[in-house]
């Protein structure tokens, strides 16, 4: 969800009417002149948009073209500044991760055309491009900003149901689980299979970036790290299908007598991959034991052998959480059992007994949570007491109560000696006047205004 924030027109109408100066009619240098006084007195009160500055950029240029006070080389420098300073500024926000992802690839997830990114290349880093085509240029990106910056500020279209796709990471994921089973199965193959590991590693990175990018267009949210948050999300959502973390046969997914810990092979093939992803974003762990956590909650019981090896998993996230972080890891355990007790009710152990074993295992390592798993069950046997069916004995027993209750109301009244027995002592019924307060005198009070001293009556 996008949050409040401070524009500086007071209203749509006020961006709708710059609009117009800016696009009406391309030859109107007065009405030119005029949104670029109004910018510049909105740049006064608050920072603006990137669009609106790149637009006020551009704009100014154009007007000192169409004004001809200026040289060809100033021209040419000022339209290739303008226009470096536009897809910069629109793709720098979106470059995060380790792995820094090409221009081109950014603007192409944003609908920048790609040969706007070849002319700022070329000013940049070659040749001062031609006076016409930076014309051109200026041009495109002023139609670029209307189409993609003031139609939908103006006249905002209603939330679409899904934003951009995101390219699938499921083969990416099946390329590293091959290449890293084969690892784990014979050590001697690391070597030949490196290279493949580490380009599913960068891929799995810059996965996240472009999700992170999918999380803005979705007006998720503006701060960085909720849209971090949702890319985790979406990853640890392709990590938990069948097939990934949780092995696709059933019989490799739990072993009977052993600890409370995933399959070891599995263990062994994903190892190095969350805790790659662990540390490029610290949050991981506690986001991905949280996400095991909700899909146990919610679970239908259909497949007891996936929900068991999930709950091992949770634990798994849970332990390597915060290694020598004592206080992080505290929070998460606090985290998961707060999500395990807000999906568990009453008889809990019978339609959840995955959750439920995952709620004793995390509250048996911690002291402090001992005491959790037991507080459940006797809300549990609480409310199978409570569910018993109604029998007569129990309607007799309610009306021979409700018979005695009548025929205390109908008993005559007690005597007014025992009344007044109860009744406390007339001095004592007085109320007692406050602390530093008494009863004038009548015959020695007489009025003076507030404020002047009165002797004691």
């Amino acid at each position: 969800m996008r949050l409040p924030r401070r524009v500086p027109w007071a209203s749509v109408g006020e961006l709708e009417q710059v609009c117009g100066w800016i696009y009406n009619d391309r030859h109107d240098v007065d009405a030119h002149r005029a949104a670029l006084a109004r910018l510049a007195a909105w740049r006064a009160v608050t920072a603006l948009p990137h669009a609106l500055e790149s637009a006020a950029a551009l704009l100014t240029v154009i007007v000192q073209d169409e004004a001809t006070a200026v040289g060809s080389l100033a021209l040419r420098h000022a339209y290739a500044a303008a226009l470096i300073r536009l897809v910069n500024g629109l793709v720098d926000p979106l470059q995060s991760g380790v792995y820094a992802r090409s221009i081109a690839a950014i603007a192409a997830q944003i609908g920048l055309p790609a040969w706007l990114v070849e002319l700022r290349h070329a000013a940049t880093h070659e040749d001062l491009p031609s006076l016409e085509l930076l014309r051109d240029g200026a041009n495109q990106s002023m139609r670029w900003l209307l189409d993609n910056y003031f139609l939908p500020a103006i006249t905002p279209a209603p939330p679409a149901d899904a934003g951009p796709a995101l390219r699938p990471l499921a083969p990416t994921l099946r390329q590293y689980r091959t290449a890293s089973k084969t690892v784990a199965r014979d050590a001697s193959l690391r070597i030949h299979q490196r290279p493949v590991l580490a380009n599913s590693l960068r891929d799995v990175e810059r996965w996240l970036a472009e999700a992170a990018v999918a999380a803005a267009a979705r007006d998720w949210s503006t701060d960085p790290a909720a849209r971090t948050r949702w890319a985790l999300d979406q990853l640890c959502d392709a990590l938990l299908d069948p097939g990934a973390l949780v092995p696709l046969a059933k019989k490799k997914r739990t072993h009977e007598g052993d600890a409370f810990a995933p399959p070891s092979l599995s263990v062994a093939v994903w190892r190095d991959l969350l805790a790659h992803v662990q540390t490029l974003h610290p949050s991981f762990y506690a986001v991905a034991a949280l996400r095991c956590t909700q899909r146990i909650s919610a679970s239908s019981n259909e497949d007891p052998s996936y929900d068991a090896c999930l709950a091992r998993w949770a634990a798994w996230f849970v332990a390597s959480a915060a290694d020598g972080q004592a206080d992080d890891d505290d929070d998460v355990k606090a985290d998961v059992v707060a999500s395990l007790l807000a999906g568990l009710g009453p008889t809990s152990d019978r339609q959840n007994p995955a959750a439920a074993e995952l709620l004793r295992v995390i509250c048996d390592s911690d002291p402090e949570l001992a005491t959790v798993p037991a507080m459940l069950q006797k809300e549990d046997n609480d409310a199978t007491t409570g569910s018993l069916e109604w029998t007569a004995d129990q309607a007799a027993v309610m009306e021979e109560r409700l018979a005695a209750l009548l025929a205390d109301e109908s008993s005559p009244a007690s005597s007014p000696t025992e009344d007044a027995d109860m009744l406390p002592p007339e001095e004592e019924q007085e109320p007692s006047p406050a602390p530093g307060w008494r009863r004038a005198n009548p015959a020695r009070w007489h009025p003076a205004p507030i404020g002047v001293y009165v002797a004691a009556c």
